[in-house]
């Protein structure tokens, strides 16, 4: 049966066609479309004729149409050559609605959609080799998605190369073929577009896409069977169900439903670890999560033994062997590489949730490592192997004892104890005796400042280079240093009994966290159920509560909600919970916070109070480095205020039913941590010290600038305006119109003197000083910015502005009364009231302050 080809007129294409000595060529006379006379014809219909007689008119020209045999023969390559793509692209089809439509490789599919044909590469293969012609619609598959196309053209280049058969009613595949021709390597750069434009490659993840739903029988099933037709297919590639099936420990062992696995792709050192594989119901899998459990479990036949642990088969001695780090590195191909620099404890956490979800693996399957990137997920601890016990933290060496380790007139044997890395501040002595393993001491270890000064004195000590691992090998912290930075530990320093608590629950929880194991434990368990390294996210003093507080879960049977909301919110969740063990009994409330809010909203609150518990934490450092101050005391109020500041935020969230997410969000904002500390600091200081200064504060600067060299500042001006704006948000609008233009003429001013006070080179607070022909000072532009209120910001100020000026000259202002400033004016700064003014309806006292003596 001809195709019939309908153009607006006759036609003959010719193909002649010369190989191994024959020759053939016919033709195909293609008649014209008949129009009655009684239709009617549409404009555009006669449009689109006379483009697709254009395209054929084309398409014959550069011999892409053609026949022979009866058979009308398209030449595609051609057709998507860049030579015809460019030809193309300037050929006028004609109008519509109006426009001149040029020709294009989607006009072609357009007009021709219905044509059926052969392809020439398909008629020179008939010619070849006698393969039969199927005359199909060539054009059709421009409405196949370009993944169908590429699938096609892969299927083809399979079936031309003799990797693909199709006998007894089976996809007949020969995977041997395959691996020994190196297929997928000799056509990972081959373009598999069938569509002008795209280019889609036969990159191996594209290959595995493309072919991820092909059931095949391979050439070795196909060939042992005696009833081929019976043969069972396979799924070409692993492509589970979903993620439970993926890691379901009987299908990983047993599952014969696939022939091959993303990786056997690649070549041994190419596999690409990052991607992702979608499950046929889509969700996504871990590749190197799916390589592991694979390998282990299939590949090495894994098993665990009585007592739970994990155990390989070793062929070499055809027994099975305890499963360790140095296995995984030596059997897991790239992925050895990937757990040497990462290290297994790491990766279970970043990339093996399914693993530890499914008990296929879990940290405790494998030891703890003292060196490398794997200490930062497990808790690192040293035990000693007779002699010196020297341990090595963060490229320095500890000096432990000889023997015994010696404190204060106290002696332990070295075998009886380990030195464990407690958080990221603090190294503690542990005593093992018996089952109990019980903390004696707590050292300080070194900071990244000392850390720095000590290797660089080693350094200098040489007049040759040495290695980084020679300078911490000789980076040693004495017995002496030592002994300056240890401290006796005790259970109740840092779990005080709670109000509500009994005599006998506080001596049960004393006697739980005094084990050192007991903590170690819940550490361990965290890592396993939430994802978050305890020891490495929380300060130990944080890790005794939490501990406390899943002795208390476990008590009431709710430890899997504890473990969830730790996996959900992470370390600012689980700080934020842990703000009850500050004498805030609002556990619950917390738990709350995360089910009432979205997790995004929820997380930010928890980020917030995370930021103030750290300021708090730290707060010695602080003011140690910002303010000169080494008051513990003084240190100790602005921790408390910070967690109390802290606090109140995650009241109202919690009890507030009627805030809103958007509400909270704008608290959120409005509360900066590191504003907090400052203000608090400044206040703390301030009101306890009798020698303060504003020069001691390495974070504020104390400026007096004319307002003319304020004009140039742009942001300081816009600052200033900002302040006034919320400071008086309360007062009319054409008195705050007023005050505006009070501050511009002082600007405007060159004799005006402005008071500036900056912290971080942010205004805080400023005020102005103007001298006037009576040989006053007017004072005026008083200001603090509102996040800096009831910190003695503006008493500070007060001093280093109004009080110092009075020594020389008298004041006078004005003031509005009922104000608290106006107050603070007339009881402690010395003014008197001398009269009323009013100004845009706001009524003002006028004040006066006269001049004092330096003695007074």
């Amino acid at each position: 049966m001809h195709p019939e080809f309908k153009i607006s007129t006759m036609r003959k294409f010719e193909l002649d066609y010369s190989a191994g000595g024959g020759q053939s060529s016919g033709h195909i006379e293609v008649p014209r479309q008949e129009t009655s006379a009684e239709q009617d014809i549409d404009p555009a219909e006669t449009k689109n004729d006379q483009a697709k007689e254009r395209l054929e008119k084309f398409l014959e020209q550069e011999d892409i149409f053609r026949s022979a045999n009866g058979i009308l023969i398209v030449d595609t390559e051609k057709l998507h050559s860049p030579e015809v793509a460019g030809a193309l692209g300037k050929l006028y089809l004609g109008l519509t609605d109006g426009k001149g439509m040029m020709g294009s490789f989607r006009a072609v599919y357009k007009k021709f959609s219905d044509l059926e044909a052969v392809t020439l590469e398909e008629y020179e293969k008939h010619l070849l080799h006698g393969e039969p012609l199927r005359v199909r619609k060539i054009f059709e598959q421009q409405n196949k998605s370009n993944q169908e196309l590429a699938r096609e053209k892969l299927l083809n280049i399979l079936e031309q190369g003799g990797y693909l058969e199709h006998k007894d009613g089976l996809s007949v595949i020969d995977l041997e073929k395959i691996r020994r021709d190196g297929l997928w390597s000799k056509i990972s750069d081959m373009n598999l577009s069938a569509k002008g434009g795209i280019n889609t490659q036969a990159r191996r993840h594209s290959v595995f896409d493309l072919l991820r739903d092909l059931q095949v029988v391979s050439r070795a099933d196909y060939e042992k069977s005696a009833e081929k037709s019976r043969v069972e297919t396979k799924s070409l590639f692993n492509v589970p169900q979903s993620v439970d099936a993926a890691f379901d420990l009987e299908k990983i062992k047993n599952n014969d439903a696939y022939y091959l696995n993303f990786w056997d792709l690649y070549d041994s050192g190419n596999i690409p670890w990052e991607r992702t594989i979608k499950t046929r119901n889509g969700s996504d899998i871990n590749v190197r999560e799916l390589y592991m459990a694979t390998k282990i479990f299939r590949d090495f036949k894994a098993k665990r033994d009585a007592q739970g642990q994990l155990l390989v088969f070793d062929d070499k001695s055809q027994t099975y062997k305890k499963i360790s780090n140095n296995w995984l590195k030596k059997n897991l191909r790239t992925m050895g590489a990937i757990l040497s620099t990462k290290g297994i404890h790491k990766f279970l956490l970043e990339d093996g949730q399914e693993l530890q979800k499914n008990g296929l693996l879990t940290n405790k399957d494998f030891a703890s490592q003292t060196i490398g990137t794997s200490s930062e997920i497990k808790r690192k601890e040293f035990v000693s192997e007779g002699g010196v016990m020297q341990v090595m933290i963060n490229n320095v060496v500890y000096y432990i004892g000889r023997n015994n380790f010696i404190h204060e007139g106290e002696k332990i044997p070295l075998k009886n104890i380990k030195v464990v890395i407690l958080d990221s501040r603090t190294a503690g002595i542990v005593e093992m005796s018996d089952d109990k393993q019980r903390l004696r001491y707590t050292l300080s270890l070194l900071n990244d400042e000392e850390i720095s000064k000590k290797r660089k004195s080693v350094e200098d000590r040489y007049d040759r280079p040495l290695s980084h691992k020679d300078v911490s090998s000789r980076s040693l912290v004495t017995k002496k240093e030592i002994d300056q930075r240890i401290s006796a530990w005790r259970v109740t320093n840092d779990n005080p009994k709670r109000a509500s608590e009994t005599a006998e629950d506080y001596a049960e929880r004393i006697a739980t966290l005094a084990d050192y194991k007991f903590i170690s434990k819940i550490t361990d368990d965290f890592i396993q159920n939430s994802g978050v390294a305890i020891h490495k996210e929380l300060a130990w003093r944080e890790q005794q509560w939490l501990a406390s507080a899943a002795y208390r879960f476990g008590v009431q049977g709710r430890s899997d909600e504890l473990f969830d909301f730790g996996k959900k919110y992470k370390t600012n969740g689980l700080k934020t919970f842990l703000s009850m063990e500050f004498g805030q009994e609002v556990g619950d409330k917390i738990l709350s916070i995360g089910e009432r809010f979205d997790q995004a909203t929820a997380d930010l609150i928890f980020a917030k109070y995370a930021e103030l518990a750290d300021f708090a934490q730290s707060s010695a450092e602080y003011l140690a480095s910002q303010f000169e101050s080494k008051d513990l005391k003084v240190a100790q109020q602005v921790a408390e205020h910070l967690l109390l500041r802290g606090k109140q935020l995650l009241v109202l969230c919690a009890e507030d039913k009627t805030i809103t997410a958007q509400q909270v969000l704008e608290k959120l904002n409005s509360i900066k941590a590191e504003v907090e500390i400052f203000k608090t600091s400044f206040a703390a200081i301030k009101t306890s010290s009798g020698s303060f200064s504003l020069e001691n504060i390495k974070t504020t600067k104390f400026k007096i600038t004319n307002g003319e060299g304020l004009l140039s500042e742009k942001e300081i001006l816009d600052r200033m305006q900002e302040i006034y704006a919320q400071n008086y948000a309360g007062f009319p609008e054409a008195f705050r119109e007023k005050i505006k233009e009070s501050l511009e003429k002082r600007l405007a001013n060159p004799k005006t003197d402005f008071y500036c006070l900056y912290h971080q080179n942010k205004i805080a607070a400023f005020c102005s000083m103007l001298q006037q022909e009576d040989g006053t000072v007017h004072f005026a532009n008083f200001n603090v910015a509102p996040e800096y209120a009831a910190s003695q910001i503006g008493n500070a100020m007060m001093e280093a502005s109004l009080d110092e000026v009075a020594k020389n000259f008298p004041i006078v202002a004005e003031a509005v009364p009922g104000l608290k400033i106006t107050d603070t004016y007339l009881n402690k700064k010395g003014f008197k009231k001398t009269g009323e003014i009013e100004v845009a309806g706001v009524k003002l006292w006028q004040i006066r302050k006269e001049k004092t003596s330096d003695a007074a």
